[in-house]
């Protein structure tokens, strides 16, 4: 994943808000609860997982650790 300022740019693979968005729905939690954890809005959540607004490699990483995800598992898309 490259990034630039600090933000994730999408890749040739299923991009980065998707995958957070599946271990999301596989934990059996809501955009809400990401969002409180998170402290930013539901609406943002909805557009980082759509792939509307590019993610901050920081808030990556704290999505990620949320649901016990590395960085390297996020990034290549591999399975857990």
């Amino acid at each position: 994943m490259g990034t630039q300022h600090g933000t994730a740019r999408r890749s040739n693979q299923q991009p980065i808000g998707k995958r957070l968005a599946g271990a999301r729905m596989t934990a059996g939690r809501q955009i809400e609860w990401v969002a409180a954890e998170l402290g930013v809005g539901a609406n943002t959540v909805r557009r980082w997982e759509s792939g509307e607004i590019d993610m901050p490699a920081q808030r990556i990483a704290d999505y990620a650790r949320l649901f016990g995800l590395s960085m390297e598992l996020v990034e290549s898309g591999g399975s857990k």
